[in-house]
């Protein structure tokens, strides 16, 4: 027992995972679009197959050996979680400004939801594609 049996994640989790010269308060723009999300977006609506959709935001430089992620997708069926680790582009994320990130965040999110749950039967991907844009653009989070 770890004491997180009785754990219940949010529909909506996020965290990144970084070279230490990558802006920390960049990073945590994930804050205001799980804060987005949770508020106006219920997962259920979309899937009875998956309780939480945890994306984890990598950056790390492209040419290094060691930390050469990629992007995925993992469904743990015991927890019913699905993890999505999506790339930044390092170096554009290095010269962004926090607005700029928190763009390029939010679109890459958009990119994930295409490339991983559009198009599964046992969930609403195009439906839940259109109301993420569509809250990200009343929220400003994408051109």
């Amino acid at each position: 027992m770890n004491g997180f049996e009785n754990y219940k994640m949010n529909d909506f989790e996020f965290t990144s995972s970084a070279w230490k010269d990558v802006s920390f308060e960049k990073l945590r723009n994930d804050r205001i679009l799980k804060n987005i999300l949770s508020q106006n977006l219920q997962l259920n609506k979309y899937t009875n197959i998956i309780s939480s959709l945890f994306c984890i935001y990598q950056a790390f430089a492209p040419d290094d050996i060691y930390c050469n992620y990629p992007e995925k997708k993992v469904m743990r069926r015991k927890t019913k979680v699905m993890e999505i680790y999506m790339n930044l582009d390092y170096y554009k994320f290095l010269e962004a400004d926090k607005e700029q990130a928190k763009q390029m965040m939010s679109e890459l999110y958009l990119k994930g939801i295409e490339k991983y749950l559009v198009g599964r039967k046992d969930f609403k991907g195009k439906e839940f594609y259109c109301d993420v844009k569509q809250l990200f653009e009343k929220h400003n989070l994408i051109s």
